[in-house]
């Protein structure tokens, strides 16, 4: 009984793995990964896509006024009830 030789065994074993859902299977598998890392390249924290996505979010954010009494006024509205806790 003779052992089979290592180029019989690789052989083998490439030829085995070389059927068409093998090939399929392992290509939609590193397509899809290949699509996963050009989304996160684009929408990296320093992509420009990133910079126009958090541009429009502090955009939509903006407040350009806001109505807020001044310290004085809200420590003299407040101080009667900080007396009465005793602060």
């Amino acid at each position: 009984m003779s052992v089979p030789s290592l180029e019989s065994l690789i052989s083998q074993a490439v030829a085995a793995r070389l059927d068409t859902a093998f090939i399929e299977k392992e290509v939609e598998t590193r397509v899809a990964k290949l699509v996963v890392d050009a989304i996160e390249a684009a929408l990296h924290r320093y992509s420009p896509t990133s910079e126009l996505v958090a541009k429009a979010v502090a955009d939509a954010l903006r407040v350009n006024a806001l109505d807020l009494p001044s310290y004085s006024a809200t420590a003299l509205t407040n101080m009667p009830i900080l007396e009465a806790a005793g602060a």
